[in-house]
């Protein structure tokens, strides 16, 4: 697959000239009266623009689906989706205010919560089942996978979700994963190590891994489900944005919650939406490979974002991913996650008000 470059999906407008003064003095006239009116279209005004930080791969689909099928508009914002590859950039850009809310991935999350103070507004996705460990058949031929741990090294990406993945395999065999030698490697060169034979053992995920889900010569050993590895993905939103704009924060959650709504409801189209991404993003993909991506991830509601908040699941599968990374020496604090959620809960809270509907397009 190709490496994605970052991109931004921006809106193309195109203003015609004004040729003469009496067709500036008919407008106005017209914009006049409209406003004396109550007229809709002078809701323009109040539209509200945002920057929105996302990663160039599927797990973005909802800020993509909420843009497309008009759940931002219909709350009357209008927002730039920034792709960033390297979480450090992300951050740095984050930190001066450069965007205002998003997604990101779990791990340069939690750095922004410790760094300055970035706000989890929320799981936006569950994906425990996504993160796989991956064998070669001719090594666990008259063996074991905890034998395999034992005697080969692991291809993953270090201090990432799915070393933490790894980790809980390597558990969950019984082999102490201290002992478990890794080879870190960016995402798309682990499956290519693979199935090249310069590893027999990788933690890998979607979309990379999707060549090797219905390979005979690899067999899906582990997964986060199979460890107790929760892979939690939330909402972030900028904390100074969240201080001095709540009410477009609020805004902001109810639309991509609406999208996740919108992905559970509408299996086909957020498939085609998946395949738009690829598209925009230079990423080589299929429709079966959007059909994956969707089905193993699970879309949060806003409704079971606030559970999770509330009954302490998402807080603890957060400090589970934090511990790891802290144990590490990545991290050398865990981040303040239960005092950042209950700032994200206030803005789902806020959020539970706002009615979308969107173009349904």
């Amino acid at each position: 697959m190709p490496t994605p470059q970052p991109g931004e999906l921006t809106p193309i407008i195109r203003q015609r000239p004004l040729r003469t003064l009496a067709a500036v003095g008919a407008l106005m006239a017209v914009a006049v009266a409209a406003s004396a009116c109550g007229d809709p279209a002078s809701s323009s005004a109040s539209t509200e623009k945002l920057t929105l930080v996302s990663q160039p791969n599927g797990a973005g689909l909802p800020l993509y689906v909420a843009q497309k099928h008009g759940f931002f508009e219909d709350v009357g914002l209008e927002v730039e989706i920034k792709y960033y590859t390297i979480g450090a950039s992300a951050l740095a850009a984050g930190a001066k205010g450069e965007w205002q809310a998003g997604w990101m991935g779990a791990p340069p999350a939690l750095t922004g919560m410790n760094q300055f103070g970035l706000i989890p507004a929320g799981l936006m996705i569950q994906e425990d089942e996504n993160h796989i460990m991956f064998m070669s058949e001719k090594v666990l031929e008259d063996s074991t996978p905890a034998e395999v741990l034992k005697t080969h090294s692991v291809a993953t990406a270090q201090n990432s979700l799915a070393e933490q993945v790894m980790f809980g395999c390597a558990e969950h065999f019984g082999v102490d994963p201290k002992g478990v030698e890794v080879v870190n490697l960016d995402p798309g060169a682990i499956v290519q190590a693979l199935q090249t034979d310069k590893v027999q053992v990788i933690n890998s995920w979607s979309s990379p891994d999707f060549p090797l889900l219905d390979d005979p010569k690899y067999q899906q050993v582990c997964d986060g489900a199979m460890s107790g590895v929760h892979v939690l993905d939330p909402f972030v939103v900028n904390p100074d944005f969240a201080e001095d704009r709540p009410e477009a924060a609020a805004k902001f959650i109810a639309a991509v919650y609406q999208a996740n709504e919108f992905i559970n409801a509408n299996h086909d189209q957020a498939v085609q939406d998946m395949m738009d991404i690829y598209q925009e993003n230079g990423l080589d993909g299929s429709e079966a490979m959007a059909d994956y991506e969707i089905n193993i991830r699970q879309w949060y509601s806003l409704d079971k974002a606030l559970e999770g908040i509330k009954d302490g699941s998402t807080a603890a599968g957060l400090e589970a991913s934090a511990q790891f990374f802290v144990d590490k020496g990545v991290y050398p604090q865990m981040p303040p996650i239960e005092e950042l959620l209950k700032q994200g809960l206030t803005i789902l809270e806020d959020a539970e008000d706002i009615d979308v509907s969107g173009s349904g397009s």
